[in-house]
């Protein structure tokens, strides 16, 4: 029953992938966004057959197969596009012969990443109402981040989903900090910075009276969400993805992120958030060690590199 069952869906999901193949993009999408281990099949002594890794296979087959049959791929390969093949190959190999383990972080980090890479330059770009699915996708997701990061905030556990994240082993706990369904606060919170202006572009090309209003109420969930986080650097991504959206986007995205400043300035200055009574916000801005540390790092490579250029 089983297996009669998985190849219905799968004859169906293949179906649906050959005519429209951005459906399993943006399950792929949702996969890389802290939920690839909903599906984990365990295979001791071969690589774990993970959500991500296995859409990202089907959506290449898929792909190679359309590209075949219809004699046409929309750009050629360019030279970047070699140095990432190149690039990933070299490091796979470097993890194969030196210590294989870390073949499951190369397919997190590298893989994944340049796949993303791929993925948009030749199925994706072009495809407009796609791209606009892909933001609002993201818009979404940010809110659910938020959400879930206030919620650990403030220890209400029925709300956090998945319920994993209330697991979270004793070395890898940050107390005080929401680490989301990616469990460590650095790259939740960095995550959610760089996503924040989907949220500007949705508030601003969004025409329903009843969309806009949903993006305004949900804006503070996700700041708040991202706030609690507690990482320096993660906050100023957040401010430099918002910089860069006003300063290349200023006729479009300046007045509205702006406004924005001003109300959060206003938040602050009456007291209606008060940092200084914020004693996990103190403790982390007067927390030294990791600014001086990599300062240290970037003299002492520094020094090296003169020593022996």
């Amino acid at each position: 029953v089983f297996v009669s069952g998985a190849l219905a869906l799968g004859s169906i999901f293949a179906a649906i992938s050959a005519k429209f193949l951005a459906i399993p993009v943006m399950i792929w999408f949702i996969s890389l966004m802290g939920f690839r281990t909903l599906f984990m099949l365990r295979t001791p002594g071969l690589p774990d057959i993970s959500l991500d890794r296995s859409l990202l296979i089907w959506i290449a087959l898929v792909f190679i197969i359309k590209s075949t049959l219809a004699r046409n791929i929309r750009q050629k390969i360019e030279l970047l596009d070699w140095l990432l093949i190149v690039h990933a190959g070299y490091l796979l190999a470097s993890v194969l012969i030196r210590k294989s383990v870390g073949f499951n972080a190369w397919t997190q980090s590298y893989l994944m990443g340049y796949s993303a890479y791929f993925v948009a330059k030749y199925i994706v770009a072009g495809q407009w109402a796609w791209i606009r699915t892909i933001f609002m996708m993201v818009a979404v997701l940010n809110i659910y981040h938020g959400f879930i990061g206030i919620a650990e905030h403030f220890h209400l556990d029925a709300l956090i989903w998945p319920k994993s994240i209330l697991g979270q082993d004793v070395n890898r706990s940050f107390s005080g900090r929401s680490s989301g369904v990616f469990m460590q606060p650095a790259v939740y919170g960095t995550m959610m910075g760089m996503q924040l202006p989907f949220h500007f572009y949705l508030l601003r090309t969004t025409r329903n009276p009843y969309g806009r209003a949903l993006l305004y109420l949900t804006l503070p969930v996700v700041l708040l969400g991202f706030y609690y986080c507690y990482t320096r650097g993660s906050w100023i991504a957040g401010i430099v993805a918002l910089l860069g959206l006003g300063i290349i986007g200023w006729r479009k995205y300046g007045a509205l992120i702006g406004r924005f400043a001003v109300v959060g300035l206003l938040v602050l200055g009456t007291g209606v958030i008060n940092l200084q009574r914020d004693d996990f916000f103190n403790e982390r801005m007067s927390t030294e060690k990791t600014i001086t540390g990599r300062i240290g790092t970037l003299g002492r490579a520094y020094r090296v590199f003169v020593a022996n250029p």
